[in-house]
């Protein structure tokens, strides 16, 4: 059965058999040689629960895919992946997506936010180099990384996206209320059309 459905072109067929009989190694083969994007997104859910990097390597292979397709499944990865940012593999993709494909997807952007922000570890290093990197006119919606920001007490991160939409008074307040007296100085230097502040 598995000879004829290769035999007719029938990669839907073959690739569900191996999925449900979770034979990753052989699922993977076949993926690696399909062109269809419907085809990645249709099992890119299952395959980064069990097989991510591995899945990661594929879809960077694919500059053709629609990135913004494949956010559930990389968002429910997220959800239950347990380690260090830095090896998180939906991470790699959307770093991938944006600093090698250039994407200016809002979506994908605010995806990546949302993971940094969301992460169980206090450090927000990896968040704050990549808000700086955006500049000044940012590619994720500002109101939603704030939003997250302080969801999750992220604090250089929401003073840095209070001053980048000029919100200084805001991000002064926010950074005295965490005590991060030398933090709010600096805020307070920087416009110089407010002496008040």
């Amino acid at each position: 059965l598995l000879f004829f459905a290769n035999a007719v072109n029938d990669y839907n067929y073959v690739l569900a058999y191996w999925v449900q009989r979770e034979r990753w190694a052989e699922t993977l083969n076949v993926l690696k040689k399909q062109t269809d994007p419907t085809i990645f997104y249709r099992y890119s859910s299952v395959l980064m629960t069990h097989v991510a990097s591995e899945l990661v390597d594929i879809l960077m292979r694919h500059a053709d895919l629609k990135p913004r397709n494949l956010i559930p499944a990389l968002l429910n990865y997220s959800g239950g992946f347990r380690g260090p940012l830095t090896q998180n593999q939906a991470v790699r993709y959307l770093l991938y997506v944006i600093n090698q494909l250039d994407s200016t997807d809002a979506a994908i952007h605010n995806t990546l936010i949302s993971i940094y922000a969301s992460n169980p570890s206090k450090d927000e290093s990896a968040l704050l180099s990549y808000l700086e990197s955006q500049g000044d006119e940012p590619s994720f919606d500002s109101d939603f990384a704030l939003r997250l920001c302080i969801q999750h007490s992220r604090v250089q991160s929401c003073v840095h996206i209070y001053s980048s939409m000029g919100q200084y008074l805001q991000a002064v307040e926010l950074a005295l209320k965490h005590s991060q007296i030398d933090l709010a100085s600096l805020i307070a230097d920087r416009p110089e059309s407010n002496p008040a502040l």
